[in-house]
């Protein structure tokens, strides 16, 4: 099973992000965890994927940009999707950073 991670924070979520979960979470072998957001708002609602070389972002996805999110990551394609990040810790506004009491932030349930 394909692990996601969408935000469930109250920026996100006014930025569609309960909707984007519902529609990855619609497909098969997806499963969607909600995270705390990693603060990068212009890049909501953002989807992580989680793989071997790390977690790779496509953001911000909205609308008829969730099926192509849905087609990049069952091609394993990731490039192929217009809204492609690359590698969230790779970001400029994150390597910008050093988290200290967020450093979990984004990355775990926050209710688990």
């Amino acid at each position: 099973m394909v692990k996601v991670y969408v935000s469930a924070d109250t920026t996100s979520v006014s930025k569609g992000s309960d909707k984007l979960a519902i529609g990855l979470a619609a497909e098969a072998g997806i499963d969607v965890i909600r995270t705390g957001s990693r603060g990068l708002f212009y890049l909501e609602p953002m989807v992580e994927l989680e793989t071997s070389s790390g977690r790779v972002a496509f953001g911000p996805v909205v609308g008829d940009q969730v099926a192509d999110v849905i087609a990049a990551i069952n091609s394993g394609n990731y490039q192929d999707s217009p809204v492609f990040l690359g590698l969230i810790d790779e970001l400029p506004a994150m390597q910008q950073q050093t988290r200290v009491s967020f450093e979990r932030c984004g990355l775990v349930d926050p209710v688990s």
